[in-house]
């Protein structure tokens, strides 16, 4: 147990955790554009690691002169190790994606650094996540255009063409932006930032995430008209139910890992779901 605590950690704190849930969202929006099958390690399944894993790490390494010293098996050490990787994926992957991807992802990138960088590098200098309500507007919309527009534009299809699959993964990821806000929220107190969760209260906060589960569901039904798919119906159905019973579950529950791997673990949640439906 002692060891799998260990892993667990090891996952997330070198966001090979949160890569591989941004690498499944991909995959289930790939399912919607066109085939049941994407063999893995394309170019853009390599970019969409590969970028998540250099946009996690890189904040938590500089500047340099506020972090530990770096030994053999210290966390800190993988961390540039995956940093390495994620930059050596992305230079790797663009050869093998369309100028439009390119130019979508680069958006992106910009938005994800503003969200931390820039106070790492410039003194005095605000992050986006710094602006109250904009953090998880960012936050949400890369998320979004990483896991759905990309993938569609990627593959050379009209975004026009799937306007509730990004419109339901906003909602999806916006609701587990505001579970991290809520967790965070003393932390943008002391801080003084105003996030939905300080600016509002943890109670009100809660029924925007449940406004927003059934917002998700409504959608998941409209999608379900257009492309008349039962299986990713049901995946959206059970990922609601079971979101809502794991941020109750949060509320009560304290423990920091799992609050990271229960929340991000809806991503591959719903993504299994629909993968494991025809």
């Amino acid at each position: 147990m002692r060891h799998l605590i260990k892993l667990g950690d090891f996952l997330v704190n070198t966001s090979v955790f949160t890569a591989f849930c941004a690498l499944s969202l991909c995959v289930a929006t790939e399912k919607l554009i066109g085939s049941s099958f994407y063999p893995l390690f394309t170019p853009l399944h390599i970019v969409v690691t590969s970028g998540t894993l250099v946009i996690y790490n890189l904040p938590r390494l500089f500047p340099v002169a506020k972090r530990s010293s770096i030994t053999l098996f210290s966390q800190r050490l993988w961390q540039y190790i995956f940093l390495a990787l994620g930059l050596m994926g992305i230079g790797y992957s663009l050869s093998g994606l369309s100028q439009v991807s390119i130019m979508v992802g680069s958006f992106a990138c910009i938005l994800a650094l503003g969200y931390t960088m820039p106070a790492l590098i410039w003194q005095n200098k605000k992050r986006l996540r710094e602006y109250g309500i904009l953090k998880i507007i960012v936050l949400t919309g890369v998320w979004t255009i990483a896991t759905a527009i990309i993938p569609i534009v990627a593959h050379g299809v009209n975004v026009a063409n799937y306007p509730f699959e990004i419109t339901m993964r906003f909602v999806f990821v916006f609701i587990l932006c505001i579970l991290f806000d809520i967790r965070d929220i003393q932390k943008d107190v002391d801080s003084n930032i105003i996030t939905l969760p300080t600016r509002i209260g943890i109670e009100k906060s809660y029924w925007v995430i449940n406004v927003s589960l059934l917002l998700f569901l409504v959608l998941s039904f409209i999608q379900h008209y257009q492309f008349a798919l039962p299986g990713r119906l049901w995946a959206s159905i059970i990922t609601t139910f079971i979101t809502y019973v794991v941020a109750n579950h949060l509320r009560k529950e304290g423990n920091k890992r799992l609050f990271v791997i229960m929340t991000d673990g809806m991503m591959i949640l719903y993504a299994a779901l629909v993968l494991m439906y025809k």
